[in-house]
């Protein structure tokens, strides 16, 4: 394994909501998904990773690209976004460079589908999802919820096919590659998913356990080719993101997620790292705290990134 020699920063001017009005989100209504272009007006608050360096902890050249938006026939806006993520992220992996993301959790099919049509479908990716949420609500189990409760599903197939092959995710992940942490906001459905598939889930007192997370980061590397690490910043305690959408109370603190995601990133297995919903471009109060946390998180991975598992 070697330190991978460039990365690609992927950033979305588009958002899957509008507002914090649920119902101006992408979302299901009567069986069909419903989804919308909402432009996010510049300035941006992403700009801020870039003005205070954050990106050069990673020590290798970078370059910033932008999700660009192209109506294609018969396609709804959620699968041509998620097609661009999928475009972006398989072309940066065939030039061997790493990937960070930001924005939302509702973009993670696109990255996993570009992951495999950059290094096929044979490919053992895993996935260790470090959210407050296990975003694996169905459209069976959630018939009226919104797409963002739905990423890790669709990754693993269990509903909206039309949105995974847009990712470019031609086979479903399995759900033995998958690891989550903390999901200490339990919903039935989500919980049912994850005891059905049998999936490796550990709750905020295991999480904040080193020997507990790292012997699991480790059993999950050592089943897997490729690691895709999504962090969404809920994952801390709510007074860590005030200016986050759902905070959650009684969470890990900043830097016990930022020891975690270095735990993370020492298997010499990460591809792509996606912090997800540091910010919201919207006027909510506390988002400059959510903000340096998030680049703090940002920062912990980037710097510990070490190796690098493509030749």
């Amino acid at each position: 394994m070697k330190k991978f020699e460039a990365l690609t920063i992927v950033e979305c001017p588009y958002s899957e909501r509008y507002g914090l009005d649920y119902e101006m989100a992408w979302r299901i209504e009567k069986g069909k998904v419903i989804s919308d272009l909402f432009p996010i007006t510049p300035p941006r608050d992403v700009h801020d990773f870039n003005l205070c360096g954050v990106y050069h902890k990673a020590g290798v050249p970078f370059e910033i690209r932008e999700i660009k938006y192209r109506p294609i026939q018969d396609m709804g806006v959620h699968e041509v976004i998620i097609k661009a993520f999928s475009d972006l992220c398989c072309e940066s992996l065939e030039k061997k460079k790493a990937l960070l993301l930001t924005g939302y959790c509702t973009f993670a099919p696109g990255i996993v589908g570009g992951i495999q049509r950059a290094l096929g479908k044979n490919t053992k990716i895993g996935i260790a999802w470090l959210d407050s949420h296990a975003d694996i609500s169905t459209p069976s189990s959630l018939p009226n919820g919104i797409l963002a409760e739905m990423p890790l599903s669709t990754i693993l197939g269990l509903g909206l096919d039309s949105w995974r092959l847009a990712a470019g995710l031609e086979k479903p992940c399995d759900p033995q590659h998958i690891l989550i942490s903390d999901y200490r906001s339990q919903s039935d459905d989500q919980t049912k998913h994850i005891e059905e598939l049998q999936i490796a889930c550990l709750n905020t007192e295991e999480f904040t356990d080193h020997t507990k997370w790292e012997s699991a980061v480790k059993q999950l590397a050592s089943k897997v080719d490729v690691i895709y690490l999504n962090v969404d910043c809920d994952i801390l305690d709510e007074k860590y993101v005030p200016g986050h959408i759902q905070p959650e109370p009684n969470g890990p603190t900043i830097e016990t997620t930022m020891n975690n995601i270095q735990v993370v990133m020492e298997t010499g297995k990460v591809v792509a790292y996606s912090m997800f919903n540091t910010y919201f471009d919207l006027p909510i109060s506390g988002k400059d705290v959510t903000i340096f946390n998030g680049m703090k998180l940002i920062g912990a991975g980037l710097g510990n990134w070490e190796k690098w598992p493509i030749d």
